[in-house]
């Protein structure tokens, strides 16, 4: 789809009032001027300089992978559906799986050491890779949860907690779940246009759906996953120690070499 198919929602001066503009009187700045100026300024330096740098240490090692696409999303309605819809069932259940092949992934130091958080190595790891968690992936992991919560007479608690409140299906980790899905979707603020149209087989308005979305390519990222992945379940009560990337864990001598 070319630039020029798209409308600014605001439209420029007409000519007049641009000339009108042209034609008053010149002021001499004051410093009330000058302040703005040199908050436009900061704010200028910050969009285009400071942002983009920080969201590049923000999205780490899929950085590289990022494309977009335009993608018409399912309404989930009628026949308008997907393989991850419908009633509860061994092949339901592996679509969804298949969309997060790992929770966690597992870098090498070479970029580790780019992020802008530190993180810890894999425990137990022969190649003391560092263990990362892409969001997007702890975000379909939650979605999964709430899905299976919705049908209890299908999917039954597993993971009993100390307070025998299920680690996964108790109310403690759904309210995160929904809370996590909340603000990923405030954070992405998805401004797609739905239209109205007249459906003349109802006598009625009806939302259309059939709008283009514009999306990252999201079968990278997974691919990327599935490569790096590492174990669901891990031993998060031990450290590794003498970690190059964290002074903390240095001992008997060690030096971070």
């Amino acid at each position: 789809m070319s630039s020029h198919e798209y409308q600014s929602l605001q439209e420029p001066l007409m000519l007049e009032e641009k000339a009108g503009l042209d034609d008053r009187p010149w002021t001499p700045a004051t410093d009330s001027d000058h302040r703005k100026g040199g908050k436009h300024q900061r704010s200028l330096i910050v969009s285009l300089i400071i942002l983009p740098w920080l969201l590049f240490l923000m999205l780490g090692p899929v950085q590289h992978l990022l494309e977009y696409q335009l993608t018409y999303f399912h309404t989930g309605v009628d026949d308008n559906l997907s393989e991850y819809m419908g009633e509860p069932s061994h092949e339901l259940d592996a679509n969804w799986s298949s969309l997060y092949p790992s929770v966690y992934q597992l870098i090498p130091k070479e970029e580790a050491e780019k992020l802008y958080a530190k993180t810890m190595i894999f425990p137990h790891d022969k190649e003391r890779r560092y263990v990362i968690e892409l969001d997007v992936f702890h975000q379909l992991h939650c979605l999964n949860m709430i899905r299976q919560t919705l049908r209890p007479d299908y999917y039954k608690p597993y993971v009993p907690g100390e307070d025998g409140e299920d680690l996964l299906f108790g109310h403690h980790h759904i309210d995160h779940c929904v809370e996590t899905i909340r603000q990923a979707l405030v954070c992405a603020s998805d401004v797609t246009v739905y239209t109205w149209h007249w459906d003349y087989e109802v006598n009625a308005m009806r939302n259309q759906f059939a709008t283009p979305h514009t999306c990252r390519n999201f079968e990278k990222i997974r691919e990327w996953a599935a490569i790096y992945g590492g174990e669901e379940l891990f031993d998060d009560t031990y450290r590794e120690m003498n970690d190059p990337l964290d002074p903390a864990t240095w001992v008997g001598g060690y030096s971070g070499e």
